[in-house]
């Protein structure tokens, strides 16, 4: 399994992991709106075999009362049902805790926390 960095090429893909992983298709078309509508932090897909199995997402939220402190919400996390319970989701969430951009936004966050 090879998880990397979405790219343009992989939308209908990403769109129909997430149609297939829930009940209805609103949580891809949250996906595509968030990507359309903001700028992702971080978005990746896991492939196997050339085929993208899984996404996640994280983008930008923000904190009435702190515009100035840099937060990131969970898009959805999905990984087709086929694929499920073979440790692609939690493979997705490791590879994002270990991400640069997690390390400072975390620190800006506790920043925040521990500031009176």
């Amino acid at each position: 399994m090879l998880i990397r960095a979405e790219k343009k090429s992989d939308r209908d893909a990403v769109h129909a992991v997430n149609v297939s992983a829930f009940p209805t298709p609103s949580v891809a078309d949250l996906v595509d709106a968030l990507r359309d509508q903001t700028q992702p932090i971080v978005s990746l897909v896991a492939e196997e075999a050339g085929e993208v199995v899984g996404h996640i997402m994280f983008s930008p939220v923000t904190l009435e009362g702190s515009p100035g402190l840099k937060m990131m919400g969970l898009a959805p996390m999905a990984v087709s049902p086929q694929h499920q319970r073979k440790g692609i989701g939690s493979a997705h969430a490791q590879h994002i805790l270990n991400t640069n951009e997690a390390e400072q936004l975390m620190h800006e966050i506790l920043k925040f926390l521990s500031d009176p």
